[in-house]
């Protein structure tokens, strides 16, 4: 499904912005709703507890693997 059409699916007062409460009511997590506090917390970059459409859209950020030594790797 396109994100935008999943976004506003989800925004139930349709307010252009996503609570926690709307984002736990996704299908991703219906099964497993305690793992919608943190993947709120970390897609909602603005940390104001409101989602937008862009955060809901971004793709995820992988973390960096450390080299060898336990040091970032170097480009």
């Amino acid at each position: 499904m396109d994100p935008a059409a999943a976004f506003a699916k989800l925004d139930t007062n349709a307010d252009k912005t996503l609570s926690l409460d709307e984002f736990k009511a996704s299908p991703r997590f219906k099964k497993d709703a305690s793992k919608a506090d943190g993947a709120f917390k970390r897609m909602n970059k603005s940390g104001d507890g409101k989602m937008t459409l862009e955060e809901f859209s971004a793709k995820p950020e992988r973390p960096k693997k450390p080299g060898k030594d336990g040091e970032p790797k170097k480009p």
